[in-house]
């Protein structure tokens, strides 16, 4: 019998319309690739941190080379790729101010320039986000009993105090303290108290520096005990969002490199005892993300997800000012979200906000504690105002001097100007000028803004950007951390002994602002950009949970560009460094929450 032979399949070709597609394609991609070189090269004169750059440009090319088979650019991902190009465009002006300095000529190139790296950006995050988009992790919640959950909270728990408190003993004891904590301890010592650095936080110090004064009879043991204290509140609240995301399905992996972040990186080890508000502000707007994430996504036990909710929203609005309007601004949001569902929480939202003001307000005229002068609330538009008196002094009219010179002279105050910081021309002020009457004369100060503003543009919108470039930018190597106490009159000082370990600490600590390749792990922009990302994520895939979670912490950052004083202060940001982590982890769950 005669095996029957199998028909030979035809051999199909790509027809020509197939491969003018393909060649068009491979040809794109080419371009993609030559533009985002092409951005890299003009960066490389940068005063940020080009590593960043480079990172997302490599991302960038891998991801293109990724997709460029089936190239879709979907509306919403243009939009946020638009955003960045122009964070990276604006905030790398001066390159392009330096090349139209060559001639007659170089201003065009220097328009080129900024139009490669415009469209090279947006082609950098174009391709990025396509592709993190299509990115999603299966997660399957397990069958946990109570006891496995508080025995993995009290290991991340234990992991990451003994390392805080090992390396505090070793290295920085008693803890660090800046002339900005100096002054509050100073005020538990007169038992006179002003609102300038939060008198919520100021009275938490007093009692662990009455201890030891009272019984130990050393300030040093005080503020060693408030770094302790300080160090398993923050143990607590990282250890809380570690057990929420072993509790949803997590896999050890990701388990594992949630710990390494909250444990080993350097600003959560130096911040652990460092007595700043920002501390304990950034530990809190984690437990107040959490709380609200398992609040929407876990069944049970919703009334202790609101109580943390209720406990930490007030906390960080009484040590932040800037939080009371964020939440305020979130309460109005959640409402346009979620409507009439979840009631009893958007309903707590409103009262948090009400009852922080009430005690930042009427609550401390009560008690007497003076409030911030209005120079602090003013560094924006003074700086911007400052800028424009340096590079258009000859165009002010005579009733715009004479009103600037009721501040401080002139010529002083275009002197002490500083590009990045307002507290040269506001301590000026302070010191020589006279600061009751820009409060008794704003509506004055305010026309002149508008008339500056309307006049010449271009002054504040660069005094903007170098005013604010560190919270949006690829990140700066400013300070982020002290590892030493400030000079004071309390006897407080670091006491640990030089040691070989000592030194390796501060040297693995030093080296993230240092070493290029660890740069991104410090910097203010990349995270900001992350956190947008997550935005972008969250509108994409519909999620109304994740894209609420991003509402306090935008509108908390929104803040910043329109009253920081200093450019690129990391402990103003460090709670994005808290709640990010957590955030990216939840953005790519493939088995979502039920969505309202």
């Amino acid at each position: 019998m005669k095996s029957q032979k199998t028909p030979k399949q035809p051999i199909i070709k790509p027809s020509q319309h197939h491969k003018k597609r393909l060649f068009s394609r491979r040809t794109f991609l080419c371009v993609e690739l030559i533009a985002i070189f092409a951005t890299l090269c003009i960066l490389k004169n940068t005063d940020s941190y080009y590593s960043v750059y480079l990172l997302i440009g490599l991302a960038a090319s891998i991801c293109a080379c990724f997709r460029y088979r089936h190239i879709k650019f979907k509306n919403i991902a243009s939009l946020f790729s638009l955003f960045f190009a122009f964070c990276i465009t604006l905030s790398n002006y001066k390159i392009y101010t330096v090349l139209s300095s060559g001639g007659e000529i170089w201003p065009l190139f220097a328009f080129f320039a900024s139009l490669i790296v415009f469209l090279g950006s947006f082609i950098m995050f174009s391709n990025i986000l396509s592709v993190l988009q299509s990115l999603t992790i299966k997660i399957a919640p397990p069958q946990i009993t109570a006891r496995r959950n508080l025995i993995f909270f009290l290991t991340c728990f234990a992991i990451i105090t003994i390392i805080d408190i090992a390396i505090l003993l070793i290295a920085f004891y008693p803890g660090i303290l800046t002339s900005d904590s100096i002054d509050q301890v100073g005020q538990t010592l007169t038992n006179t108290y002003s609102n300038h650095h939060p008198f919520y936080f100021t009275i938490l110090i007093k009692p662990f520096i009455s201890i030891g004064l009272n019984i130990f009879h050393n300030i040093n043991t005080g503020v060693a005990l408030f770094s302790t204290f300080q160090i398993l509140i923050v143990a607590a609240a990282f250890s809380y969002a570690m057990l929420t995301l072993y509790q949803k399905g997590f896999s050890r992996k990701t388990l594992i490199i949630a710990t390494a972040i909250f444990a080993f990186l350097p600003y959560n080890i130096m911040y652990s005892f460092t007595m700043w508000k920002d501390v304990l502000f950034g530990a809190f707007f984690l437990v107040f993300i959490v709380s609200l994430y398992r609040y929407f996504t876990f069944n049970t036990k919703r009334s202790l997800s609101l109580a943390f909710i209720i406990i930490s929203g007030i906390i960080i609005c009484l040590y932040r000012s800037n939080a009371i309007y964020a939440i305020a601004v979130s309460s109005i949001i959640f409402f346009f979200i979620f409507h009439k569902r979840y009631l009893r929480l958007g309903l707590s939202l409103v009262a948090i906000t009400i009852l922080s003001f009430i005690l930042r307000g009427p609550v401390l005229s009560i008690l007497n504690v003076s409030q911030p002068d209005i120079l602090e609330s003013l560094a924006i538009p003074m700086q911007q105002v400052t800028r424009t008196i340096i590079e258009q002094r000859n165009t002010l009219s005579d009733e715009n001097t004479d009103l600037i010179n009721h501040l401080a002279d002139i010529d002083s105050i275009a002197d002490a100007y500083n590009p990045i910081i307002h507290d040269p021309v506001k301590n000026l002020i302070r010191l020589q000028g006279d600061k009751s009457y820009l409060s008794s004369h704003i509506q004055e100060f305010t026309k002149l803004y508008l008339q500056l503003g309307f006049a010449y543009p271009s002054s504040y919108l660069k005094a903007w950007i170098d005013q604010t470039k560190g919270y949006w930018n690829a990140g700066y190597s400013y300070w982020k951390w002290s590892d030493t106490s400030a000079e004071n009159q309390y006897s407080i000082a670091n006491s640990s002994p030089a040691t070989p370990l000592k030194n390796a600490i501060q040297t693995y600590i030093q080296n993230f602002d240092r070493i290029s390749f660890l740069q991104p792990l410090v910097s203010i922009g990349l995270t900001v950009w992350l956190l947008i990302t997550i935005l972008f994520l969250a509108i994409h895939h519909h999620s109304r949970t994740l894209l609420f979670l991003t509402i306090p912490l935008l509108a908390t950052w929104g803040t910043l560009l329109i009253a920081t004083p200093v450019f690129s202060e990391f402990r103003y940001t460090y709670f994005l460094f808290t709640c990010t982590p957590f955030l990216l982890a939840i953005s790519f769950i493939k088995t979502k929450p039920k969505e309202p």
